[in-house]
């Protein structure tokens, strides 16, 4: 009933709970006292310790003590150390300087730890090293091998002995089989006879040999110079011919002077050196090649010009004069190779004037502006302007004038006059010069390269018949060329292929 007091269920809960729990941690003993007794011997014995039981004649003696004193804080650890060094590790198990390692202070480079021995002096470094790298160096020289993987010396020309150690990765595998496959086919060379040997394999470098050339100009052999060596080089197979080359180039920044349009320029590409004349251009946004009339200042240019071909991102130098007595940066742009087009086109602005000479409302007829029929047709809806500002478009060509060529019949927003000037602007493509010349400076003599520095210097006078002064051109000479030097305008004795170039 409500009101009445009355134990709840919470507490009967609580109860069974706590006898639940002591029936738990406490053994419940029945009435036989056998039982009691062997459940008693079980809670006090610790069946997973085995229990020691000293005999206690062994405290009484002092010999017994002392032999299990150094197992203790009390007793000497040095010669525990000693003991336990001496006794043998048991087999698969790893000891505590294995487990854990030396400990190596990486800033001051000493180590601590069992393994830890006392660094020894520099000198003493110093003197195994010296000692390790003669040994190495004379079993290298003996042998004529390799180092092995081992860091003992391989002979190379043995099959079979590159290394016992098994290659770790698939790199190494084939690496080592890279190694037999050359040792055995070195083995293999050195058994032939060596007339045999150079047919299969080649002359091997260090070897002397003699070369034969054809088509070298006697010049060559007669003006040769022992104290300046000649070096030797090949040329593919895409390289004896000549073409239209576009490269990409700078002028040099410690060069005084920006490059002039059409300017000759000695060109050293690859194993040529050769005298072209480069045109400069820039592409803009639709792709067309615009010429220009200098280099820019300080950007890339494109430079087209005619020699023999060089392979693809070969790098370039060119030069405006090559003499030795030049005092000043004699570099004048660098640059590389960017493709061979001998369709090459480079276009132009082209301001094309013209009169009306008869004028009908807004259509006019222009004359001057062509030279033939068949001009004004290809200029079919161009636009045209007059200086006023009046727009027009190009309609036809006008036939049959009496006396005129290549009139066109323009039509404009308004009505022209007489007097106004009509011109439009288009683009013509520019004439590349197909030219070059190559530096033949080997075939000059001495007494040449002498007169020509001399000529090109000034400062002791032109020699004797190498220029002659003349304001205007007379004709040919044997023998001199017309142009525009050091000393001024005039005739310049040519040197053989030189150009007025010495090769400095």
């Amino acid at each position: 009933e409500w009101g009445m007091d009355g134990p709840s269920r919470k507490d009967d809960d609580a109860d069974d709970g706590d006898e639940d729990d002591d029936d738990f941690f406490k053994p419940v003993f029945g009435s036989d006292g056998d039982e009691m007794n062997s459940l008693l011997s079980y809670v006090m014995e610790d069946c997973s310790k085995n229990r020691i039981v000293l005999d206690s004649e062994c405290w009484a003696d002092d010999a017994a003590f002392e032999s299990i004193r150094d197992r203790f804080v009390t007793g000497d650890w040095d010669a525990g150390k000693e003991r336990s060094e001496c006794r043998p590790d048991e087999e698969g198990s790893e000891s505590e300087s294995e487990l854990y390692g030396d400990f190596e202070d990486l800033e001051t480079g000493e180590v601590f730890g069992a393994g830890a021995q006392k660094p020894p002096a520099e000198e003493d470094l110093n003197i195994k090293k010296a000692a390790k790298k003669a040994a190495f160096d004379e079993s290298y020289d003996a042998h004529g091998g390799s180092k092995g993987n081992d860091g003992e010396v391989v002979d190379d020309s043995q099959p079979g002995k590159q290394g016992s150690a098994a290659p770790t990765s698939y790199v190494d595998e084939m690496k080592q089989g890279m190694n037999e496959r050359y040792a055995r086919t070195r083995a293999e060379l050195d058994a032939m006879n060596p007339h045999d040997r150079v047919a299969m394999e080649g002359l091997r470098p260090g070897a002397y040999v003699r070369m034969r050339f054809s088509g070298v100009p006697c010049e060559l052999v007669s003006n040769f110079n022992p104290s300046s060596p000649l070096i030797v080089g090949g040329l593919l197979s895409d390289e004896h011919a000549v073409g239209t080359m576009r490269g990409r180039m700078k002028r040099h920044r410690w060069h005084k002077k920006i490059l002039k349009n059409r300017d000759p320029l000695v060109f050293s590409i690859g194993w040529r050196r050769f005298q072209s004349i480069p045109v400069y251009s820039l592409q803009d946004q639709t792709g067309r090649f615009r010429m220009l009339k200098y280099t820019p200042e300080h950007m890339h240019c494109y430079a087209t010009f005619f020699g023999p071909l060089a392979p693809l991102n070969t790098g370039m130098v060119a030069f405006q004069h090559l003499g030795s007595d030049q005092a000043s940066w004699r570099i004048s742009a660098t640059g590389v190779m960017l493709d061979f087009d001998h369709s090459a086109r480079i276009v132009k602005k082209l301001k094309i004037v013209g009169t009306p000479f008869k004028i009908h409302k807004n259509t006019a007829f222009i004359e001057g502006m062509f030279n033939s029929s068949l001009e004004v047709s290809k200029f079919e809806g161009a636009s045209v302007r007059t200086v006023s500002g009046i727009r027009g478009t190009i309609k036809k060509a006008i036939k049959n004038v009496p006396g005129k060529k290549g009139v066109a019949r323009c039509t404009f927003e308004d009505k022209i006059l007489l007097r106004d000037i009509v011109f439009t602007r288009t683009w013509v493509a520019v004439d590349l010069p197909r030219l070059y010349n190559p530096v033949t400076n080997l075939l000059q003599s001495v007494s040449q390269k002498k007169a020509l520095e001399a000529a090109k210097s000034g400062s002791e006078g032109p020699a004797k018949g190498t220029f002659n002064a003349c304001a205007t051109f007379e004709g040919q000479r044997e023998g001199y060329v017309y142009k525009l030097d050091n000393l001024g305008l005039g005739y310049y004795l040519d040197y053989v292929g030189s150009d007025g170039f010495d090769g400095g």
